[in-house]
């Protein structure tokens, strides 16, 4: 490999990477074919391919020719931060400097328009259902959890705080009787579990209805017990979710079913169905969850 050439060059970068990426020194987390975490203590990013998508956590690269990240890192491998550019031993620099920042768009909404665009989400969920697996079905109208073809474990335990976070955002006094959300934290597999997914989801949608008493509330229940009850990796995604930033994916969903865009609902769904993991399906519960009891309770 020739090393006077980078290995790759970062194009776009989310906020909290770019402070992650403030520190010299961070480690390999996790490494997959498509992309890597890099953090140290409650800071993280993820390095990948455009097709990751931007995001709060993700710095996206440009690259000559495809590359697996597997064949090249392992977890708990140093790397280094000098001058703008991520140095990793036995491979040419990875040129930071240069990269765009994302941000969250800032979503414009009535009620009137979230009540389209809820009605929207059922008709396309029809031609796109959620999968089995995960806590996809929470998006269906009803929530799905009664019908026995996807009354899965995870399913099963998730049903009743869900069912209580929903009654408890359509309740007068939010300050009273706040849900045992905590109980969702690290439910189901993978890196970013089910649930955490689904409460990534209802955070980033109450912080988009202005519904910041509630999210406050839930957060409070939810930050304490990070440590314990999932990774560091989800928990670093649900502290950005909780600032009102989630992936540029979730926030075009959340955003078409705010404004009522039925095309960009379609569109939304089309690729969630592409995917081989239930993240976006999990995460559009919890925002499904939270703006059905919008509609029911308009937060000030």
């Amino acid at each position: 490999m020739n090393l006077a050439a980078p290995l790759a060059v970062a194009e776009s970068v989310g906020r909290e990477a770019l402070r992650t990426i403030s520190f010299g020194s961070l480690r390999v987390a996790a490494v997959f074919r498509r992309s890597f975490y890099l953090g140290r203590g409650r800071h993280w990013a993820c390095f990948g391919a455009p097709e990751i998508g931007c995001g709060p956590l993700n710095i996206l690269l440009r690259t000559q020719g495809d590359i697996d990240w597997r064949s090249l890192l392992k977890p708990g491998q140093a790397t280094k931060i000098v001058h703008g550019s991520l140095l990793i031993e036995g491979l040419a620099p990875i040129v930071l400097s240069d990269a765009e920042i994302w941000k969250p768009p800032l979503p414009s909404w009535s009620k009137g328009d979230l009540l389209i665009g809820l009605s929207e989400l059922n008709r396309h969920l029809v031609v796109f259902p959620p999968p089995v697996s995960g806590l996809g079905c929470f998006a269906l109208n009803g929530g799905g959890a009664s019908d026995p073809n996807r009354q899965t474990a995870v399913v099963r335990i998730a049903a009743r705080p869900i069912r209580a976070l929903s009654g408890w955002l359509i309740a007068e006094c939010p300050a009273r009787n706040v849900p045992e959300v905590e109980q969702l934290l690290g439910l189901g597999p993978g890196l970013t579990p089910s649930g955490d997914d689904f409460l990534a989801g209802a955070l980033g949608a109450l912080q988009a209805v202005g519904a910041r008493e509630h999210m406050q509330l839930l957060w409070s229940k939810l930050e304490p017990c990070l440590s314990s009850a999932t990774n560091e990796i989800s928990a670093a995604h649900l502290q950005c979710a909780a600032s009102g930033q989630l992936s540029a994916a979730q926030h075009d969903i959340l955003g078409a079913i705010l404004s009522g865009n039925s095309v960009g609902l379609r569109r939304a769904l089309e690729m969630f169905s592409r995917e081989a993991h239930t993240s976006p399906w999990d995460g559009l519960a919890g925002m499904a969850t939270v703006l059905r009891a919008t509609v029911r309770k308009r937060y000030n």
